[in-house]
């Protein structure tokens, strides 16, 4: 009889330490999937360096869909003035989305020393924070800040794509450009940007709508028109707001 009630309370034992186990098991396996689901919208995947190239893979996740996004920085050296220069190419789905002259004039002799460059890293190094994921009319968009530099004068863009790497603004849209200061006329500063203090600021963002200033040639005459961005119908609407006449390029040293 003791022999059966032991053999019993050990059936329950090993019964409930099994339960125990497989629950355990199967909540953390919910836990850990529903806070990969949380953070995966933007991942790192790959990293490579080589002696001429830098180029970085990321997973950006759009409407519940996987789409791989590639960074390719392709450098190369003066060696007689000990400079480096280098350009960018994008690509979303394989597909070529953006190609931009990144570097000019930055002192280095290796792509390890060039990348190690407060501004480049600062300004031409895409990272998270250059990478933005924004909902509009529950669809979402992959919005890109691409900076380049030339020794010291920055220059930085928007870029905006849909779910099938379609542009949603033509060649970008400026945030500043230290290689074109604007003034008047007469030379005197312009008191129209949206901020001053890191280099003239074209854009400004309230939401999901975008306000730029647009440097344009009309008649042989440059202007700076400035546009509101806005979604419409899945698509990024472009409205002209106002018009500065007799603007010119002063040579920012």
């Amino acid at each position: 009889m003791k022999k059966v009630v032991s053999f019993i309370i050990l059936v329950l034992a090993i019964g409930g330490i099994s339960f125990l186990t497989v629950y355990t098991l199967n909540h953390r396996e919910v836990k850990e999937d529903i806070k990969e689901k949380i953070n995966r919208q933007i991942e790192n995947v790959t990293f490579n360096m080589t002696e001429n190239n830098l180029s970085e893979i990321y997973n950006v996740y759009l409407n519940n869909q996987r789409h791989k996004l590639k960074l390719e920085y392709n450098i190369t050296f003066n060696k007689d003035v000990g400079t480096g220069m280098g350009d960018l190419v994008v690509y979303i789905d394989g597909g070529k989305v953006i190609s931009e002259n990144v570097i000019n004039n930055i002192e280095a002799l290796n792509i390890d020393s060039l990348f190690m460059d407060s501004l480049v890293d600062s300004y031409v190094r895409i990272d998270m924070n250059n990478l933005e994921i924004i909902k509009e009319n529950n669809k979402e968009y992959l919005l890109i800040k691409v900076g380049s530099l030339d020794k010291d004068k920055i220059k930085e863009k928007y870029y905006l794509f849909n779910d099938k790497g379609e542009s949603l603004i033509n060649n970008g849209i400026f945030i500043r450009d230290d290689n074109n200061y604007l003034v008047d006329s007469e030379d005197n500063n312009l008191n129209i940007f949206y901020d001053v203090g890191a280099g003239q600021v074209r854009v400004k963002r309230e939401g999901n709508t975008f306000y730029a200033l647009v440097l344009e040639e009309v008649e042989k005459k440059l202007v700076l028109n400035e546009y509101k961005y806005y979604f419409k119908d899945d698509k990024l609407e472009k409205e002209l707001i106002s018009t500065h006449q007799d603007i010119k390029i002063k040579e920012n040293e």
